[in-house]
């Protein structure tokens, strides 16, 4: 026989040390046994009621991620001195650009642009481009731009906006 076994003589005792419970006390017996009264919660009647005023300070929402992105972006394009670094935005304008020849889908373009934006003298500038023959540049199309203070000849063109143009 084992130490903890049921004796022949008493087969409904339970086989544990006596002092343990038969089971834990469940959530729901525990709130039986602890229910409130509710008069004692104060009046229901007319009587009127207090108010409570919490204090709240203004919060400061926090940077949005795409602002410390650009910061971060701006300091390490100064730190490696890339001319793009002091670039603001503005627009060029189209006022020359070649031809397409054959039949290529994806071709290069050169073109000629006048580069405009605040704090930068209009400059022009002659680059070229591979596009896609659908979304050739005409003349006097007007595309959004980052054009660089210190020397306008370099710029980023955002030529998606002419797939945007049709």
């Amino acid at each position: 026989m084992g130490l903890f076994t049921q004796r022949p003589e008493e087969p409904a005792e339970w086989a544990g040390i006596p002092s343990e419970p038969a089971r834990d006390e469940t959530d729901a017996e525990r709130l039986r046994a602890a229910s409130v009264d509710p008069a004692r919660l104060g009046p229901l009647d007319d009587s009127p009621a207090g108010s409570i005023s919490i204090p709240i300070d203004a919060v400061t929402p926090p940077p949005s991620p795409a602002s410390e992105l650009d910061e971060a972006a701006a300091w390490l394009e100064q730190i490696t001195r890339d001319p793009m670094a002091d670039a603001v935005a503005g627009t060029v304008r189209v006022v020359a650009a070649s031809e397409p020849q054959g039949r290529a889908r994806y071709q290069e373009c050169a073109v000629d642009l006048i580069a405009d934006a605040a704090g930068v003298d209009a400059a022009a500038v002659a680059t070229a481009v591979v596009l896609p023959r659908t979304v050739w540049p005409r003349v006097g199309d007007v595309l959004p731009a980052r054009i660089s203070v210190s020397d306008p000849q370099h710029l980023e063109v955002d030529w998606n906006a002419l797939t945007r143009r049709r």
